[in-house]
């Protein structure tokens, strides 16, 4: 049991929900979608998370959305994170509900290298230059946990 993960991406009006699968060589690959089972650097959809957030021309909104959100959501008296309890119930709705709307997408190879991420609602970043692949390979760096709902 346990709480699963979907990221999405909010990118000006629209939103881009991934599923737990990645394609790797023109296959679908189930990639772990707890917390403590993808938040370290060198899981690949984490990168693959970090490369649509670094390609992008425009600025993304990301949230790590669970399935159990709405229930969060329902005890909720003002806002979290930045969001309303509407937003919230709208944006789990749209990672969970049906019809599904994720997407399996190619995996990205990232290259964390000087680069560094920020949460501007709760005004942290992480600077992925302080951590190296092997020291994060099997312990939670900061990035999902930043922007988890």
């Amino acid at each position: 049991m346990g709480q699963y993960y979907r990221p999405v991406l909010k990118i000006n009006n629209g939103i881009e929900i991934l599923n737990r699968n990645l394609i790797i060589d023109g296959q679908e690959e189930y990639m772990m979608a707890k917390l403590t089972e993808h938040s370290w650097i060198g899981n690949w959809l984490m990168e693959t998370v970090c490369d649509k957030i670094y390609i992008s021309d425009k600025p993304v909104r990301l949230i790590w959305m669970g399935d159990y959100a709405d229930d969060f959501a329902n005890d909720l008296e003002n806002t979290f994170n930045g969001l309303t309890k509407k937003q919230i119930i709208n944006y789990r709705n749209a990672a969970w509900g049906e019809p599904d709307r994720s997407k399996a997408v190619e995996r990205a190879v990232f290259d964390f290298e000087g680069k560094y991420i920020v949460n501007h609602t709760k005004k942290e970043y992480v600077d992925f230059s302080l951590y190296s692949f092997f020291s994060c390979l099997f312990s939670n760096t900061k990035f999902s946990l930043i922007t988890l709902f």
